[in-house]
């Protein structure tokens, strides 16, 4: 779809300028208020459509009822929602044009000491505003951590957050949201993010800032999940304040009720360490996962994932993989397989046909599987 807006274009008493970045919801582009004299941010949401449907619009529409409630030099600043003639609407909000944390941290160079602790002072003091909004902001990640001129670091996007405890104000769909290297064990399962999964997100954010690495990854998704569910946390090393890899050590508590209080704390904590030991080397990461990592089947994956979680305890359930011939059904088959198979589960195959239904065949390969029968049945899901 053709933007609308362009550079040298008139929004009211904006003047729209250079493009600063796009994503899959909308393009960003600076601009001027020509009546204040201030540069702004104009962030345009785009639908699939000629014309935002009701759920996406009611989705923007929360997160700058959740964007406006929080006040904070560490958290982006929303001035005014331009609701356009053409249905879409755009977010007028404080400009911000030091780049992310993420790109700072893609450039493979050591970041100071001082600096570290800095930039995770005021991470942590715009969480505290947040929370203290009643906001469980739900993405906490290097990508949505935005550095201004100065290098202040403020939060932004709460396109994943919603309010506390009223769930209906959430902008965020039920299921597994977030971004995987940054998602807390319960979210992955597929619970409501809450305050304490903020925390466990900024415990990734801290241990990455203080090692260079994340403290759970994997070759794929799969090895991913699993770490985050099962592995304890790697030592962050003799080199980092044992006062910090207690802090790290409370948020990334694999329990929700038994991390960090609150962000407050963890302020207090970075405000009483004075410096680090020596600069910190950041590995850069790749952009996405390799292996059989897909793009956009981070959902699916998740719950399929959270299926086989619920099946160790014995509570287990159904999940029914359909769709379109290529689109990757196989592929997500095939990655919890792996995962099942690592966690000791049998993983039977069965063929399936109209003729044959459900239920015999399903028996036969159970009944083959229980006696020792070692032949492999192909899945054939016509």
């Amino acid at each position: 779809m053709a933007e609308r807006y362009e550079e040298g274009d008139r929004l009211g008493d904006l003047l729209i300028g250079p493009e600063l970045g796009r994503g899959a919801f909308g393009v960003v582009h600076r601009a001027v208020d020509t009546k204040l004299k201030r540069d702004v941010a104009l962030k345009f949401f785009r639908g699939p459509g000629p014309r935002l449907d009701p759920r996406e619009r009611n989705r923007i529409l929360t997160e700058a009822q959740l964007t406006c409630r929080i006040s904070s030099p560490h958290v982006v600043t929303l001035y005014r929602i331009h609701d356009l003639d053409d249905g879409q609407l755009a977010f007028e909000m404080e400009c911000v044009a030091g780049g992310t944390l993420d790109r700072l941290l893609r450039r493979d160079e050591a970041t100071e000491s001082t600096r570290t602790l800095e930039l995770l002072g005021g991470i942590a003091s715009g969480l505290q505003a947040v929370h203290a909004a009643g906001v469980v902001h739900g993405d906490i990640k290097p990508s949505n951590v935005l550095l201004d001129d100065a290098g202040t670091p403020k939060l932004a996007d709460f396109g994943l957050g919603h309010f506390l405890p009223d769930p209906a104000l959430s902008s965020a769909q039920l299921g597994p949201v977030g971004t995987p290297r940054y998602m807390a064990p319960e979210v992955g399962m597929g619970q409501r993010a809450t305050f304490a999964s903020d925390l466990w997100s900024f415990g990734v954010l801290l241990y990455r800032l203080l090692t260079g690495r994340l403290p759970f990854d994997g070759a794929n998704l799969c090895e991913l999940f699993l770490a985050v569910q099962n592995e304890p946390m790697p030592s962050l090393g003799p080199e980092v304040a044992p006062v910090l890899s207690r802090l790290a050590e409370r948020c990334l508590t694999k329990h929700p009720q038994h991390r960090l209080a609150d962000p407050g704390e963890a302020l207090r904590i970075l405000k009483s360490t004075s410096s680090l030991p020596a600069p910190v080397a950041v590995t850069p990461l790749e952009p996405q996962l390799p292996g059989h990592f897909q793009v956009g089947r981070d959902t699916e994956r998740a719950a399929l994932l959270a299926t086989l979680g619920h099946l160790a305890p014995g509570s287990g359930g159904a999940a029914l993989v359909t769709g379109d011939a290529g689109i990757g059904k196989t592929t997500l088959v095939r990655d919890l397989e792996a995962a099942a198979r690592r966690r000791g589960f049998a993983f039977i195959e069965v063929q399936l046909s109209p003729m044959l239904g459900l239920l015999r065949p399903l028996i036969a390969a159970l009944e083959q599987h229980t006696s020792g029968d070692p032949q492999r049945h192909a899945i054939d899901s016509q």
